[in-house]
């Protein structure tokens, strides 16, 4: 099982605390993650809905734990009665008598359930829906922890990607304008001009794509956190390349196979079905409560006169059921039904936490092998750039060598951008998998953001 507990805890906006939210409001800058997330856990419509339903769930809990407890009840009745007799009454002949007069009665009820199977089984069970609801919560959590970070990545990439662009369309204009001093002096030809052009056009209609990516990102960024973000922390060029801890797959597999929340959820749920269909067999028994009853009678007239009557009783009370028209017998059936189900989820939800693992752990290490190699592309594309212009400045490379150039050069800037926030990305969709996704590891990746980015 994991460290982390399963049953009611503390919503993770608590374990922010290291990160108080008055400072986080004061400090100068643009926000960090931790600050996002805790606004997220505060504010973002989906989670708080979640712990709603968790907070409903353990009032369940108390309340089937109720059932279980003495039940005690009042009753008072105040009525006018208007009365008439005629007849025998209680042998007397000929009565003839009418009265209006008041009566008051007062009472009290007690029961204790003293034999009651199904009403422990209840209680069980909603033990059990509450660890589920504190599961569920959990799993809320991570989903919004890894939501907001994918959300943030995303944003920072879509804000390079419009750096990028602006600058491949500063670098396209040059080259278009030196080409236009060429074909002033005869230098360069029309296919070369308007080569230029054209792909001038192109890059500009690609700002165009970006900025819409932009504000996109930032709108869904605001639908995560809860509020606008407008100013955010650019990811830093050192990036660490820790392998996973532990180094093997078939590690992560196991954690996920057990401690996934998803799974864990299910094997609850299987609980859950076998207390169903304990229940529903249960339904066949007899129940036995004890009932004690108390009454206070105050009439004002009637054919008795006036009086005062007090009565108190106490006893058992058994009911057995004899005949319920297939209820129980339908009951049973559908509790097996239920239970099979469950089962069935349960390995599902295994199977989907193992693929989930094996993914995340292979494209984490797909991606630490890859990343040095785009920083080499990226190196290599700056370098090949700059001789390709120093060619066509030395009248030995042409101007459609040169865009290529530069295209190439801005096409592995992109790659390079995307795999280092692919890469944690990856890095905590392996934790989450495998059960162990924590605040921590938000701060860890906080701790890889510097300086204020721009977003153009």
């Amino acid at each position: 099982m994991s460290s982390r507990s399963t049953g009611c805890r503390l919503p993770r906006l608590w374990l922010l605390g290291l990160l108080p939210l008055a400072t986080l409001a004061a400090a100068a800058g643009p926000p960090g993650l931790s600050e996002l997330y805790a606004d997220a856990l505060r504010d973002n419509p989906g989670y708080r809905a979640r712990a709603a339903e968790a907070r409903g769930v353990r009032a369940a809990l108390s309340a089937a734990e109720g059932r279980l407890r003495p039940q005690l009840a009042l009753t008072a009745a105040s009525e006018q009665v208007d009365e008439r007799i005629e007849g025998t009454f209680y042998g007397v002949v000929e009565v003839d008598n009418r009265d209006r007069f008041d009566a008051h009665r007062f009472g009290a009820t007690l029961s204790q359930a003293l034999f009651r199977p199904e009403l422990g089984i209840e209680a069980d069970q909603a033990r059990l829906r509450a660890e589920q609801a504190a599961l569920s919560l959990r799993e809320a959590e991570d989903a919004l922890l890894t939501g907001l970070t994918a959300a943030y990545f995303a944003t920072l990439a879509a804000a390079d990607d419009r750096l990028l662009t602006q600058a491949e369309l500063a670098a396209v204009a040059r080259q278009r304008e030196q080409i236009e001093g060429r074909y002033a002096a005869g230098l360069a030809t029309e296919a070369d001009l308007q080569g230029a052009r054209a792909r001038e056009a192109l890059v500009e209609a690609e700002g165009l794509r970006t900025r819409a990516q932009l504000n996109t990102r930032l709108a869904a960024l605001r639908l995560v956190v809860g509020r606008p973000v407008t100013r955010l922390r650019r990811l830093g060029a050192a990036l660490p390349l820790r392998a996973p801890d532990p180094p093997r797959l078939e590690a992560w597999v196991a954690r996920a196979r057990s401690q996934n929340p998803a799974v864990q959820l299910r094997r609850l749920g299987l609980r859950l079905s076998d207390q169903e269909r304990d229940k529903a067999s249960q339904r066949r028994l007899p129940r036995l409560d004890l009932v004690g009853r108390g009454l206070l009678l105050d009439s004002g007239g009637g054919l008795s006169g006036e009086r005062r009557e007090t009565e108190g009783r106490i006893g058992l009370q058994l009911q057995l059921p004899l005949y319920t028209g297939g209820q129980l017998e339908a009951g049973i059936e559908a509790a097996e039904a239920g239970r099979e189900a469950a089962a069935a989820l349960l390995a599902e939800a295994e199977a989907d936490a193992e693929r989930d693992a094996q993914v995340a752990f292979l494209d984490l290490e797909v991606g630490r092998a890859r990343l040095p190699a785009l920083q080499v592309a990226v190196e290599a594309a700056r370098a090949a750039e700059s001789a390709v212009r120093g060619g066509f400045e030395a009248g030995t490379r042409t101007s459609a060598e040169v865009l290529e150039a530069v295209e190439t050069r801005f096409a592995a800037e992109r790659d390079l951008a995307g795999a280092r926030y692919r890469l944690l990305l990856d890095t905590l969709a392996l934790k989450r998998a495998a059960g162990e996704l924590l605040v921590a590891d938000l701060r860890a990746l906080e701790g890889l953001l510097a300086e204020e980015a721009v977003l153009p």
